[in-house]
């Protein structure tokens, strides 16, 4: 565990650090999302801030959206409203988060997309 955890805040740290990081930010369900993208590195950092709880049926999912479609790492927690999480950039044009069922969902659900924001550059 304590391992999965410094690989994580290694990867954070270099996306942070990478020479041409952009910041996007958002707000969201009466919340804060900030998004870190390193075109460079193929990765962003997205940053949840005081996102409201949605109960034990519901999660935030986060998105990379291109022409290819959206992906995403899959949904966060039950429960969780706060921290940070990486995700692949690859051709992504908008960042987005929507509100899903518990196991998450393939693509967003359309009617459940909360915001999204323009990470193109």
């Amino acid at each position: 565990v304590a391992a999965a955890a410094q690989q994580r805040a290694a990867a954070i740290e270099a996306v942070l650090a990478a020479p041409d990081v952009k910041v996007f930010s958002m707000r969201a369900n009466g919340g804060t999302i900030n998004v870190a993208v390193a075109r460079s590195r193929n990765q962003a950092v997205a940053v949840l801030n005081d996102m409201p709880p949605l109960g034990p049926d519901k999660v935030y999912q986060l998105w990379m959206i291109g022409d290819s479609g959206a992906r995403s790492p899959g949904p966060l927690d039950v429960g969780q409203t706060a921290g940070a999480q990486v995700l692949e950039v690859g051709n992504a044009a908008l960042f987005g988060i929507s509100v899903e069922p518990r196991a998450g969902s393939a693509t967003p659900t359309q009617d459940a997309v909360l915001a999204t924001v323009a990470i193109a550059s």
